[in-house]
Parts: C-alpha cells; structure tokens; sequence
C-alpha cells in the first residue's frame, strides 16, 4: 500500500505544481493583455489625428483632382494641335526643296541656253585658230622637207583652209543651235 500512498502524494504535488502553474501563465496572459490594451489605446489616441488630418487633405484635393481632368484634356488638345502644324511644316518645307530643285533644274537649263552663243563663237574661233595654226604647221613640214629635198605633201591654199574651217563651223554651230532648241522646250 505504501507504494499506491507515494504515488497519491506525487500526483497531488504534481498536479499542485501544474495549478500553480496555470495559475501564474493565466496571470502572465492578463498582464500581457492589459499591456497590448493599453498599447492599442496610445497608438489608437496617435493614429486617429493622423487619420483625420490624411481626410482633410484628401478632402481638400478632391477639387483640385477635379480640375485636372479638364487641364490634362487641354494639354492633349494642345499637342495634338502642335503635331498637326508640324507636319503642316514638314510638308510646306518638303514642297519648298521640290520647288527648290525645279528652280535650279529651270535656271541651269536658261543658264545653257543664255550660254549657247558664247559657247559658239568659241567653238567658231577655236576652229578658225586650229586651222590657221595647220598652215603654219604644213608651212614647217614643207621646209622640212625642203630642207631634205623630198618632194612636199599636197597643200592646201590659205582660200581652201577657210573654207573647210568655215563649213565646220557651221555644221557645228547648226547642232549646238538644235540642242539648245531642245533643252528649251524641255525647261519649259
């Protein structure tokens, strides 16, 4: 019996050590409780001014976000405006170097024309010179050959040497006259 009257008294200091466990974790709880009340009473008591504070500023944007809207639709107006009147630009200057390049193509084509004659009368004195200069190249060749006794190549008369320079001139002048015919009617 002894041995059942130790394990009575073990099981009574055991559960008397448990109650007083429980006792002092539920007063532990309560303390911990009271702290987390009073701790969500401060925060509460610094929160709320905040809170209001955040409201009265919200409330005081609401105007302000109403005016936006019609602001943020001018502005969007307004760009859309601007890129209309650059592309305007874009095409107005894009018109200008097309006109730009006809002008040039029109006053290099006048500039030929107005060129013409000049060009001529030097074609026609190069020629005449060109010719003058033969005769006094076949005059060296014939006292060179002179001067070798060899019989001279056939030469021609200062009368025929004109003649053959004028009718080159004239053939040549006649084409330049043609092309610059043409280059009219192309300019316009």
């Amino acid at each position: 019996m002894e041995l059942m009257l130790i394990i009575k008294i073990v099981l009574m200091v055991a559960g008397a050590g448990a109650l007083v466990f429980l006792i002092w974790l539920l007063a532990e709880g309560a303390l911990t409780l009271r702290k987390a009340r009073t701790t969500i009473t401060e925060l509460q008591e610094r929160i709320e001014p905040t809170i209001a504070h955040v409201e009265q500023i919200t409330s005081s944007l609401e105007p302000a976000m109403a005016r936006i809207d019609p602001l943020v639709e001018r502005v969007q107006l307004t760009v859309d405006s601007v890129n209309l009147e650059i592309m305007q630009v874009d095409k107005i200057l894009s018109d200008a170097s097309s006109m730009t390049g006809t002008a040039n193509s029109a006053i290099k084509k006048v500039s030929d024309v107005a060129n013409a004659p000049q060009k001529m009368v030097n074609g026609a004195a190069s020629k005449m010179r060109t010719a003058f200069h033969k005769k006094t190249a076949a005059d060296r060749v014939e006292r060179a050959l002179d001067a070798a006794e060899a019989p001279a190549p056939k030469q021609l008369d200062s009368g025929e040497l004109f003649e053959k320079a004028a009718s080159d001139i004239v053939r040549d002048w006649a084409a330049e006259v043609a092309e610059t015919e043409q280059k009219v009617e192309e300019a316009s």
